[in-house]
């Protein structure tokens, strides 16, 4: 078990994956006969599905969704287990991964689902949330949209007199600005 903690940084921050880790059958077996149940799901989200290479020729959220079967098996049993931790980890990590390969409409669709998730549970995350998908809004030249989720977050932001997210969200905001001509 530890070995792959390891290899995977300790389910900390691994949201660039490049490759499937390789994890035995019996390895699995072996965690589900422990009821190591939470690890299993770290297993599911982080260790399969980060090829890709496969992901490229993908236009549709229901095509990518069908890609991800350890994925969604991880985020079952993340609910299950009440870790909501996780799942906002395995939001994070599949937000990442699409928005690293210009799969916008797909990382926007996510992005709704984690703000769904949220609900009013934490503003400061939303505001976070709202700040990439403002980022990712602007890079699919949606403008307005963009702007919105930038608002949103910088409202948050002030409230809470977190100057270093103004900024960051002041900065991505110009962007959207210059580039919306």
């Amino acid at each position: 078990m530890m070995m792959h903690m390891v290899e995977m940084s300790g389910w900390h921050n691994i949201y660039f994956l490049t490759k499937d880790f390789d994890i035995s059958e019996e390895f699995i077996e072996k965690i589900e006969e422990y009821g190591y149940y939470n690890h299993l799901a770290y297993i599911y989200i982080y260790a399969y599905d980060n090829d890709f290479k496969e992901y490229l020729s993908i236009k549709t959220i229901e095509e990518f969704e069908n890609k991800l079967a350890r994925f969604h098996e991880g985020m079952d049993l993340a609910e299950n287990l009440g870790n909501r931790c996780l799942i906002q980890k395995a939001y994070r990590k599949v937000i990442m991964m699409t928005s690293a390969k210009g799969l916008f409409s797909i990382t926007d669709h996510y992005y709704q689902e984690y703000i769904d998730l949220l609900g009013d549970s934490d503003e400061v995350e939303l505001a976070d949330v709202k700040n990439g998908q403002g980022y990712i809004n602007c890079a699919s030249r949606k403008f307005e949209k963009a702007n919105d989720c930038y608002n949103m977050s910088i409202d948050i932001f002030m409230a809470r007199e977190n100057l270093k997210a103004v900024g960051e969200t002041l900065y991505n905001m110009s962007m959207n600005c210059i580039l919306a001509g």
